[in-house]
């Protein structure tokens, strides 16, 4: 095993950059693991922090030690090179001997490819194939691939003899797939499906008989309408990538994935509801809802250890079917109610509690006035805190307890008046572009009395010209910086 180890990392180097590449290729992990450590040894290859290094020369010993193995390419263990591989391809000739084939091309080509050498490729572990468009897709795969990466895959879906029980990784980006096969496929070892962009995909696959399956990407399947309800069953699932994914209407009511890291649903314009993530679901880091149209949210208190990364940008509007003038005269006439609760609130509520919450974003929700809490400054660990586009007139005094905080976005927020005391901090860049009511900034001395090394303030269209020459003298007469960036208009 350590020869084929070897060969690989040579000839396939652009893959092998660590060791989980090695684990999804070679079936037992403990063997692959020792092979590794073998080479290691022998000095001909290195490993540091996971990843694998080779020297060039090494790496060019192992891909001479695979030419001389057939003076014919497709009677060689491996194929790496354009030409070879396009020989094997245009003439037929492959065998039983090709193990793995390699082709990255930098530009977009096309070919005609006589893809009848599959058939004969039954020891085919890895196919890679980058940047390829090709006008007829394959009739045949050999079932022993346990890696296959295909970008601008011809056909509309997988041959229907394809069983690759060992199958560890599938990535067919910018695919011409509409779906991947018909009822279900058992594929006990399969944890990565990769479809991002392939804009013909209609519907996924069955997921019953894929239990094993940690990462699922849809990023760009514009015209995806139908997500198989088996995805509930992806109990292993880890990251599950929606985004963009503009025709999804409906998932699944709830789910008990345990090992769940990332959901992202941003651009999902027609989405109306996410699921409820039940307690199994502890290890969640990153919600991404930015751009959907999701009307309630589910509760998400028990992610309060594990969220780092939160996006609701955009997310449950709280419709202005008036303007605000009308609405203040008909509410004091008694003619027309006061606003409802913001969808948001009980969400915002329950944020004090997020001790690992690192970025926030709030862009563009709508959010008036004692909308967001006032015990924000609770979030330990919140270094961006994004909240443009909204229509409060005043931010929370505890915001200058984020002792974290390295940036803070409230462009576009017309009607804030006052900013409150900043925190203090080594590094802060604060946008506040367009914020044409702002009147009241930090005082300059309390900025000037801040830790700050690095201070970056935006606030283009916001200042008369007398407020921001005075703010800009203050801060530079008492502020010692390395780094002071202040974009401001004057007009």
């Amino acid at each position: 095993m350590e020869k084929k180890i070897f060969l690989d990392i040579a000839c396939f180097r652009r893959l092998y950059h660590n060791e989980s590449m090695i684990e999804q290729v070679y079936s037992s992990k403990f063997s692959s693991r020792i092979a590794i450590d073998v080479l290691a040894e022998r000095s001909l290859l290195t490993i540091s922090h996971n990843q694998i290094y080779m020297h060039d020369l090494i790496q060019e010993m192992g891909c001479e030690i695979v030419r001389q193995e057939n003076e014919e390419p497709g009677g060689r263990s491996r194929l790496c090179l354009r030409n070879d591989i396009f020989h094997v391809f245009t003439k037929n000739t492959g065998t039983e001997a090709i193990e793995g084939i390699l082709l990255h091309l930098y530009e977009l080509e096309e070919a005609d490819w006589n893809l009848d050498a599959f058939s004969k490729m039954c020891e085919l572990r890895l196919l890679y194939i980058h940047n390829l468009r090709l006008s007829v897709g394959p009739k045949f795969l050999p079932n022993a691939l346990r890696f296959l990466s295909w970008s601008w895959y011809p056909s509309k879906s997988l041959p229907p003899c394809f069983q690759p029980d060992e199958l560890t990784e599938l990535s067919l980006v910018h695919s011409n797939i509409d779906h991947l096969w018909n009822g279900k496929k058992c594929l006990g070892n399969l944890k990565s499906i990769n479809l991002s962009y392939s804009i013909n995909l209609t519907r996924t696959p069955d997921f019953t008989d894929i239990p094993n399956l940690e990462k699922l990407v849809l990023e760009g399947c514009t015209n995806l309408v139908e997500v198989h309800p088996s995805i509930a069953l992806l109990l292993r699932l880890r990251i599950w990538n929606l985004r963009n994914c503009k025709s999804i209407k409906s998932l699944p009511s709830e789910v008990h994935m345990e090992f769940l890291e990332e959901f992202d649903v941003i651009g999902c314009s027609k989405l109306k509801m996410i699921p409820k993530f039940m307690q199994k679901t502890k290890r969640l880091s990153k919600l991404s809802l930015s751009g959907t149209a999701v009307e309630k949210l589910p509760s998400i208190e028990h992610l309060s250890e594990s969220l780092v990364e939160l996006d609701l940008s955009g997310v449950v509007r709280r419709e202005q079917p008036y303007s605000l003038f009308l609405q203040r005269v008909l509410s004091s006439s008694g003619l027309f109610p006061r606003k409802s609760p913001h969808p948001l609130i009980p969400v915002l509520a329950s944020l004090k509690h997020f001790s690992s919450l690192n970025e926030l974003n709030l862009n563009d929700c709508n959010l008036c006035e004692g909308e967001i809490p006032n015990d924000i400054g609770s979030l330990s660990s919140l270094e961006r805190l994004e909240l443009g586009g909204n229509n409060f007139v005043t931010l929370p005094a505890s915001i200058h307890l984020l002792s974290k905080l390295t940036f803070i976005d409230v462009e576009n927020c017309k009607r804030l008046q006052q900013f409150p005391a900043l925190p203090a901090t080594d590094k802060l860049e604060v946008r506040a572009k367009n914020c044409t009511s702002l009147q009241v900034f930090p005082d300059p001395s309390d900025v000037s009395r801040c830790r700050l090394w690095d201070f970056v303030l935006d606030c283009s269209n916001c200042f008369s010209c007398q407020d921001s020459s005075y703010f800009i003298y203050s801060v530079l007469k008492g502020l010692e910086v390395l780094s002071l960036s202040l974009s401001l208009s004057l007009s």
